[in-house]
């Protein structure tokens, strides 16, 4: 079976619950669509993370928090380091630029501390499994074909290859739930378009995963969710 889970937002807890429930098996999928960490969380997440490391059967997907952290976690003091982050910064929007230099600045989120607690093989570790996290998945089951993505597709085409979008196109700009993007394929998202909504909404072949105070999972084979 491939399931399909967002927002963990470092909650450990949850998400051992949530693979309990569904009985995650060696030979199911589970994708993470994003925000695995949390900066405003009592711990970030790096035990979590930990855990989805040492399972080949979790794909991650990269979320708008693993794509700051990638950035500012490493030795942004380059100078090859600081050419590519004037690059992404020219890419992004004022709201984004300034969260990004947030994360540089401010040290003491909950991610940056439990990173620096972290012994030097560990850091080593944890940047490169951040590293191997995808921008787009597609998943076929017998009954579909399904696009995961963190929040959505900006400058989309439907003759655009999805491994041609940029992180700042995935993570930040959700997907618009009165639009039918693709014809033939399911596109799967953590960002809710109803901002109260409990459970995982499904409009025009679009599946938004997020259930704000709970911890929702999909079943793509069965389309049968799960709650926590």
């Amino acid at each position: 079976m491939n399931y399909a889970i967002a927002n963990l937002h470092g909650d450990y807890d949850r998400y051992q619950k949530m693979l309990g429930k569904i009985a995650l098996k060696e030979d199911d999928t589970l994708y993470v669509l994003g925000n695995v960490l949390d900066p405003e969380a009592l711990d970030g997440g790096m035990k979590l993370f930990q855990d989805m490391a040492m399972r080949p059967n979790v794909i991650p997907i990269l979320g708008r928090n693993e794509f700051l952290a990638s950035i500012t976690l490493g030795d942004h003091t380059a100078p090859k380091e600081q050419a590519k982050l004037k690059k992404i910064l020219s890419q992004l929007g004022d709201a984004e630029q300034a969260e990004l230099i947030s994360w540089i600045k401010g040290g003491g989120n909950a991610v940056t501390r439990e990173f620096r607690e972290l012994g030097p093989e560990d850091q080593e570790d944890f940047l490169d499994y951040l590293s191997e996290f995808s921008l787009v998945e597609e998943v076929r089951t017998e009954e579909r074909t399904f696009l995961l993505v963190s929040a959505g597709l900006d400058h989309f085409s439907p003759d655009r290859d999805p491994e041609d979008y940029r992180p700042w196109e995935v993570i930040y700009h959700p997907l618009d739930f009165s639009r039918k993007y693709l014809p033939d394929r399911c596109l799967v998202s953590s960002i809710n378009p109803e901002p109260h909504a409990d459970r995982i909404v499904m409009k025009n072949r679009n599946i938004a995963i997020d259930c704000g105070t709970r911890l929702g999972c999909l079943c793509l084979d069965t389309m049968k969710p799960s709650y926590v």
